[in-house]
This record gives C-alpha cells, sequence and structure tokens, in this order.
C-alpha cells in the first residue's frame, strides 16, 4: 500500500494541505508524522509551536495562557506564510492545530485555495475521560483547566466539513492510514469526473 500510496501522490500535480484539528492527547502530532513518513515532499505546520517557542518557559498558569492568547495571532500568521511559501513551491503541507475556532479553518482552507492546492480537514476526537487519561501520562504535561477549555470550544465551535476521526481505539499509523485512503478516494472521484465531463 505504501508504494501505491508513494506513486499516486507524487503523480498529483497540485500540492495537498491535510489539516488535522483536535484536542490535546488526540493524536495529531504523532498522526502528522505516520503521514508525512507515507507522503512524499510533505512539511508539518503547528501554528501554536510557533508561539510555543516564544512564551518565556518560565510563566505558569493564568499568565502562560494570557501570554499566549496575545501572541497566538502572530503565530498564525506566520503559519499562513509558511504555508502559502510551501504551496507556491508544489510542497504538501500536514498542518496539526488544536484549531478551536472553525473561522481559521476557514481561513486556512481560502489560503489553500488561493494557491491552487487542495485542502482535506480531520477531527481527531476521543472521549474526554480517555482524552484526561492520555493528558496524565504524557510527558509536556497540559493544565486540566485549558485542556477542559479546550474541549468545550472545539464541541461548541464545530467545523462541519471535518471529516472525524476517533482516536479512543485507533493508533496514530491507522489513523494516517484512513486519511491518506480517504485523500486517494477522494482524488479518483475527482479525476473520474473531470474524465466523464
Amino acid at each position: 500500500m505504501k508504494n501505491f500510496l508513494l506513486k499516486l501522490f507524487s503523480r498529483r500535480k497540485k500540492p495537498l494541505v491535510i489539516i488535522i484539528r483536535g484536542a490535546p492527547s488526540t493524536g495529531k502530532t504523532t498522526t502528522a508524522h505516520e503521514i508525512r513518513k507515507r507522503l512524499p515532499d510533505s512539511f508539518i505546520l503547528s501554528f501554536d509551536s510557533l508561539v510555543a517557542m516564544n512564551v518565556p518557559e518560565e510563566l505558569v498558569g493564568e499568565e502562560r495562557i494570557g501570554t499566549w492568547g496575545k501572541m497566538r495571532p502572530l503565530g498564525h500568521e506566520l503559519g499562513y506564510i509558511l504555508t502559502s511559501y510551501l504551496l507556491k513551491r508544489g510542497k504538501n503541507v500536514i498542518i496539526e492545530e488544536m484549531l478551536p475556532d472553525a473561522t481559521e479553518i476557514r481561513k486556512i482552507v481560502r489560503l489553500t485555495n488561493s494557491c491552487g492546492a487542495k485542502p482535506f480537514v480531520f477531527e481527531l476526537t476521543a472521549p474526554r475521560e480517555v482524552i484526561k487519561r492520555r493528558e496524565k501520562i504524557r510527558r509536556d504535561l497540559n493544565p486540566e483547566k485549558p485542556v477542559e477549555m479546550i474541549i468545550d470550544l472545539l464541541t461548541n465551535n464545530p467545523y462541519p466539513e471535518a471529516t472525524k476521526i476517533d482516536t479512543s481505539k485507533k493508533s496514530a499509523e491507522k489513523c494516517a492510514d484512513f486519511i491518506l485512503s480517504y485523500i486517494r478516494r477522494s482524488s479518483s472521484e475527482m479525476d473520474g469526473e473531470g474524465k466523464n465531463s
């Protein structure tokens, strides 16, 4: 399957943008890395990482959350610039991000379309108790209050076009396989429509 995917995606003329949305501990980063292994010419972007690298480590609690919130728009702006840069060079982009505000996803989709690329949006989910259990064993543990807040924001601000994947019983490898198979099927259907019209 891996060789088939490699041939399929290397023949594509338009680059892809794969947006992976979800709460902490739903497997976004691990799934993004699994996709990158299988998808030629691809780069992973995390807009929040652009912010995290610039929030002083000594800040904790409310002060850290407040500083993070103030810097977030700049991180996203940098993310859009990097996404545009990579797409114009024909690279595939995997964006793994919490994206609790669906308007941010719409901005990325518009940017993707304006660059002549094809966007795909996936939302990784898991029951609240599974997320809490996973959070307790993370190396870089997130405080419980912000995690609860993000879960609520995602629940109350859905992106209906996203394909949801429950990761509670699915490994990152299986999630990556599902995502790439979904894209392959969608691409085949679009190619078929083009030939018939």
